[in-house]
């Protein structure tokens, strides 16, 4: 239980810098309990939205599970309680969306800052009809996706960068979007609309 336990808190500390400019998602050790914490970095309320998946541990709340997080704030997503009997391992993936503090409504725009294994996930910039066109044909298509966009987002810029260069690809331009699914990275997608169909018969 030791070593799967602390080689699942590497890996969460790995992903979380990636996105420290804006939001930070970190675990915190008690005793037999490990907290997620949350913390936003910017100068307004985000509606932070936290998809856990666990096995071994107990846990009261229900995923996904939505928490507002005003600026310069720092608190408890949720708790886990470790079960001594059984090996314990967890995984999360977090998005966000900024909230208007005047009219207390929320914007529309929500971006992913972490890779889900369960989607697929598509790296997107504004002002770029490429990926809007690859976003419409997914939801189209009723493909389960999630949008990692660097606009909104610039720390997502690094983490595409770093699959890319997992990946093998050496250069600092990419053509947009770029594409991870299932550990495969796709980049410099000449024909958009036969690509997005490969997912749509999944």
């Amino acid at each position: 239980m030791k070593r799967i336990f602390w080689m699942l808190f590497f890996s969460l500390t790995i992903t979380i810098v990636q996105a420290q400019d804006e939001v930070e998602v970190y675990e915190k050790l008690e005793s037999n309990k490990v907290l997620i914490m949350g913390k936003n970095n910017l100068n307004e309320a985000i509606e932070l939205t936290l998809q856990l998946q666990y096995k071994g541990y107990i846990s009261s709340d229900v995923y996904p599970k939505k928490v507002v997080i005003n600026g310069g704030q720092e608190l408890v997503l949720t708790t886990l309680t470790n079960n001594p009997k059984v090996p314990c391992e967890y995984g999360t993936s977090v998005s966000y969306k900024k909230v208007n503090p005047t009219q207390n409504k929320r914007v529309t725009r929500t971006t992913g800052i972490q890779i889900n294994p369960v989607k697929v996930n598509v790296f997107t910039k504004d002002d770029c009809p490429r990926c809007a066109f690859v976003i419409e044909e997914l939801e189209k298509n009723g493909v389960v996706f999630l949008e990692l966009n660097t606009t909104v987002a610039p720390s997502n810029n690094d983490l595409m960068f770093e699959k890319l260069k997992e990946a093998g690809y050496k250069e600092n331009n990419i053509q947009m979007p770029v594409v991870v699914n299932k550990g495969q990275v796709y980049y410099n997608i000449k024909d958009l609309k036969t690509f997005v169909k490969q997912f749509s018969n999944k």
